[in-house]
């Protein structure tokens, strides 16, 4: 019977292969990348295939970095104030683009309930008021 760990040798076996130092690369490599797809505005367009793309390249960041060291000690300074300045940048951006959806669904249910007020202008009125006519 297979563990979890000879399971994931099998599915990540090439990785295992692959040396630190071209994981580290590979990383770097994705985090541009996330990095350049989440600067271009033009993208953001067509917001299903934008967040797929989004999800793909994080799914494949998360999963270098499940099989990578800790890099504390074998990388330099630098390498780790760019990496942690991408990050925060990417941190930023993705969550400018979460506020950006927020505000675009608040928008739609604001517009879907005027459409149904329009429609129906008396469904929402209350019984509670009495008219009381004064003249006699």
């Amino acid at each position: 019977m297979e563990t979890g760990d000879d399971k994931r040798q099998k599915s990540f076996g090439c990785r295992k292969r692959i040396g630190i130092v071209e994981q580290l690369e590979l990383f770097v490599k994705k985090t541009e990348q996330l990095l350049l797809l989440l600067e271009d505005e033009k993208s953001f367009a067509d917001r299903e295939q934008f967040i797929s793309q989004v999800n793909q390249i994080i799914g494949e960041r998360d999963d270098i970095i499940n099989h990578l060291p800790s890099l504390a000690t074998l990388i330099d300074n630098q390498v780790r104030q760019d990496i942690l300045h991408k990050e925060t940048r990417i941190k930023i951006l993705i969550s400018g683009y979460f506020d950006k959806i927020k505000n675009d669904l608040k928008k739609l249910q604001l517009q879907k309930r005027k459409n149904i007020a329009y429609s129906n202008p008396y469904g929402n009125l209350s019984a509670d008021g009495m008219f009381l006519d004064k003249k006699k």
